[in-house]
């Protein structure tokens, strides 16, 4: 009778853990998608507030033509 019990709790506490494992795994890939919701955020303003200077302006500050302004806000992803 007590190793019946044994294998119920043990299925038991499996099934706790799967689902546990689960919700984890949904709430990081949530997690996730706001950060790369977040990210691109930021570099759609860069983007902006680079265009919005002028060719002066961005030579003198970044060094780059108007035409690098996306390989610059994007340096990091481009190889």
């Amino acid at each position: 009778m007590a190793q019946v019990l044994q294998t119920g709790t043990h299925v038991f506490g499996s099934a706790i853990s799967a689902v546990f494992n689960a919700a984890v795994t949904v709430v990081k890939s949530v997690g996730k998608f706001f950060e790369v919701v977040m990210i691109a955020n930021s570099r759609t303003e860069q983007l902006e507030q680079m265009h919005n200077l002028t060719d002066v302006e961005l030579a003198t500050k970044y060094g780059i033509n108007r035409d690098q302004i996306v390989a610059y806000v994007f340096r990091d992803r481009i190889y």
